[in-house]
């Protein structure tokens, strides 16, 4: 079926960032006979991989252009791939995330997916407990939280308010953020060059979000004063914040001007046809 698509659409680019069931021989047919480039965004170092990896791996390297959020897995992929190699940050979609000037009814939210104890889950409960134990107003949501909460390495998370316990839709999540004064934003411990999608999410909603710190946090964000390097420094810019309105509305509005300029999506497709098509 995609090759029949591919022969009736006669498109001038493929751009992928999930292979589903293509193979990677019709890869390297669009390539080698179609003359079609065939692009990737790569979310995950394929070689830190699960059961899928080798899949995944063996379409990346037939593919003739990859796009990284995570620079530090390109050059171990280079040494298989003769495809050309970009970084391109995460970015969110403006016309998705969004201001709806609600009443900021949450203090402090993390929104995510807390249904497996994987690195991403312990590391985001870590948080939260801590913050619970310091006597802050946290909210949460998303699926798995009701098992979270009773899990007995994490005490403190009885004391969390769980808003909904279930995978999100966009329009959902937006109405959060927008009623949340702070975001939470900790980026999979995986994923270590680039910041969490829910940054700039978060950013184009309105509100303030914190983050903790990647290596490509300087290069992607202006506005430093949100990132977070250990539990204690996210504590105490949460007490900060919390208690100067005025400050925090003007970050989050430096943020939001500055994510609309260089962190949507519609940026990001920029970059790539000007990389693909361009010398």
């Amino acid at each position: 079926i995609y090759e029949q698509k591919i022969l009736s659409w006669k498109p001038d680019l493929i751009f992928m960032y999930n292979f589903n069931s293509i193979s990677s021989k019709l890869l390297r047919k669009i390539r080698d006979e179609y003359k079609i480039p065939t692009a990737y965004w790569v979310f995950a170092d394929p070689l830190i991989g699960d059961k899928l990896s080798a899949y995944y791996f063996d379409h990346l390297i037939d593919c003739s252009h990859l796009f990284f959020i995570n620079g530090s897995a390109m050059p171990s992929l280079q040494l298989f791939s003769k495809a050309k190699f970009h970084f391109l940050p995460v970015a969110a979609d403006h016309n998705l995330y969004k201001p709806l000037h609600l009443k900021k009814d949450i203090d402090l939210i993390m929104i995510g997916n807390f249904s497996n104890i994987s690195t991403s889950t312990i590391t985001k409960a870590y948080i939260l407990d801590k913050l619970c134990e310091a006597g802050f107003q946290v909210s949460a949501a998303g699926a798995g939280l009701k098992e979270l909460v009773v899990n007995i390495h994490f005490p403190n998370l009885k004391k969390l308010q769980v808003i909904k316990d279930k995978f999100l839709s966009v329009e959902e999540i937006n109405e959060l953020y927008n009623r949340a004064k702070i975001v939470l934003a900790p980026e999979h411990p995986r994923d270590k060059d680039s910041p969490s999608p829910r940054v700039f999410e978060a950013a184009l909603s309105g509100t303030l979000p914190l983050a903790d710190f990647q290596r490509d946090s300087e290069k992607l964000i202006k506005e430093m004063d949100i990132i977070f390097q250990s539990v204690d420094q996210l504590i105490k810019k949460i007490c900060f914040y919390l208690k100067n309105e005025p400050e925090r509305e003007r970050l989050a509005q430096k943020i939001h001007q500055s994510a609309l300029i260089e962190h949507t999506v519609q940026e990001r497709a920029k970059t790539i046809l000007l990389k693909v098509f361009l010398p």
